[in-house]
């Protein structure tokens, strides 16, 4: 921490160590970044989960829909719409995780991740005009996990909390 950055007080006997403005900054992109990292570990897995949870793709060679592809094909397919499903759904995440990430200092623990799971579960509406069905499932569970446990959150003290 740079020592301009630092301001110190002293009240009763007691050193308070006060942040300034740059120092503040500074946490806030680490904040961002750590949870943009865990953010994207989260949804990968859960990509993949719901990759291999779902139906299986019809044949494009036979005229019957009947006949399906086999499951590694059928996954490796439902795999490679993860980059886009990244781009409808975690990328407008992430832009309301920058949105309330101002608001994390200020307010209870519970209090923020109870807004950060509201907020977080708008870009899965996405899923319900596709018709996925099942990934209305796996998607908000992933959503849910990640704000309830994998979020950093600050301690009272100032510091971010590392789980």
């Amino acid at each position: 921490m740079d020592r301009a950055d630092e301001q110190d007080d002293v009240h009763a006997g007691v050193r308070v160590n006060r942040i300034g403005p740059a120092d503040r900054r500074r946490r806030l992109s680490w904040w961002l970044l750590d949870c943009t990292a865990r953010y994207t570990a989260v949804f990968v897995v859960a990509w993949a989960v719901a990759s291999a949870t779902a139906p299986r793709v019809a044949d494009p060679s036979s005229t019957d829909f009947s006949v399906v592809l086999p499951f590694w094909e059928s996954f490796g397919i439902w795999l490679s719409a993860g980059p886009g499903t990244f781009a409808m759904v975690g990328l407008p995440s992430l832009c309301l995780l920058l949105v309330i990430s101002g608001r994390r200092e200020s307010m209870e623990p519970g209090e923020f991740r109870l807004l950060a799971s509201g907020l977080l579960s708008i870009p899965l509406l996405v899923f319900l005009f596709f018709g996925f069905g099942w990934v209305l499932l796996i998607m908000p569970t992933a959503h849910l996990l990640f704000t309830c446990w994998l979020m950093p959150l600050p301690f009272r003290g100032g510091t971010d909390e590392r789980h």
